[in-house]
């Protein structure tokens, strides 16, 4: 039978009229999040109430899961009377010191192979955060270039960088912007998933002029960047490698960017990209019953077509 840690005082103790508890993100006791982490983002979150110790005490229970939780209804019934006894018992449980990142602990942190250059220096950021030594900004700034790929820190290798701050902007917007895949040019080009999408005959109540429309199927965006990679349309830049299908199968990664800030097929870049090509008449968009069975613009029209082996192709997602 589950019995309150708490004191009876505790118990009787009434919350504030029309008082919910908010959502936020319990600590289980598996993941990074320190013991002290959990504390004050329970206190920050709980607004008015975090500031009131007993209030506090009565509440924590809602803030912990799993085998945290377990330990929390196993503590004897009547045990704890003030918020102070609370944390010291979830101090001697769930403390872990973290261990103290020093100047050659940063100079070891590399850019994976895979890895974009935004994650990298959020993992970089994070390390100098538990550092307890002051390091001159200048310092930071050339172990983080170090720690880049060789490719990525030869783009900047002649700027010198104020500060850590302005090195992350510069390099996440080049990531974005610049280090993207290349659609090579080719005339009259077909692949099975460029498919005739009709404009709709009344524009949806609600929907903005401004709202483009694309002359495909863009639903299939996903399938069209793995048809054109397959058959050379697509050039990958230096150091763009995609990861297996196991890797990113429900996994937010856009493979044009090569990034895992969304998911190609929301990639608006990439769907802007197909629908310019198109209008150039690079790509033939073909009709909703057209299958790539047979060739609907002979030789002499100019039009190159490819035949697709679906064996080859990347699996659906």
């Amino acid at each position: 039978m589950y019995r309150k840690p708490f004191t009876e005082r505790v118990d009787r103790i009434s919350l504030p009229r029309g008082f919910r508890p908010p959502d936020f993100s319990l600590f289980s006791g598996k993941h990074a999040q320190s013991f002290m982490e959990h504390i004050a983002y329970f206190i920050i979150q709980y607004g008015e109430v975090g500031s009131e110790d007993d209030y506090k005490l009565k509440l924590f229970g809602n803030s912990v899961t799993f085998i945290t939780f377990y330990w929390y209804i196993k503590l004897p019934n009547n045990s704890i009377d003030t918020w102070t006894e609370m944390e010291e018992t979830f101090y001697k449980q769930f403390y872990k010191e973290e261990p103290e990142v020093t100047e050659e602990d940063l100079s070891r942190i590399t850019q994976f192979l895979r890895e974009s250059i935004e994650s990298f220096l959020t993992r970089f950021k994070e390390a100098r955060l538990r550092c307890n030594f002051e390091i001159l900004e200048g310092e930071v700034v050339a172990l983080a270039m170090k720690g880049m790929l060789v490719q990525f820190r030869k783009k900047f290798d002649d700027l010198d960088f104020q500060d850590f701050y302005h090195l992350t902007i510069r390099f996440v917007r080049y990531e974005r912007e610049v280090a993207v895949a290349e659609i090579l040019s080719k005339k009259y080009y077909i692949c099975k998933y460029i498919i005739k999408l009709e404009p709709p005959k009344q524009p949806a109540t609600g929907l903005s002029k401004s709202v483009k429309f694309y002359a495909y199927d863009v639903s299939k965006i996903e399938k069209i960047f793995d048809c054109l990679l397959a058959y050379k349309i697509i050039k990958l830049p230096l150091g763009h490698i995609i990861p297996p299908p196991k890797e990113i199968q429900k996994k937010t990664y856009c493979k044009y960017h090569n990034s895992w800030s969304h998911f190609t097929n929301n990639c608006v870049a990439f769907r802007n990209k197909i629908q310019a090509r198109i209008e150039r008449e690079d790509f033939i968009v073909l009709e909703p019953a057209m299958g790539v069975d047979f060739d609907p613009f002979p030789p002499e029209m100019g039009a190159h077509m490819d035949s697709i082996n679906i064996g080859h192709m990347p699996s659906d997602r």
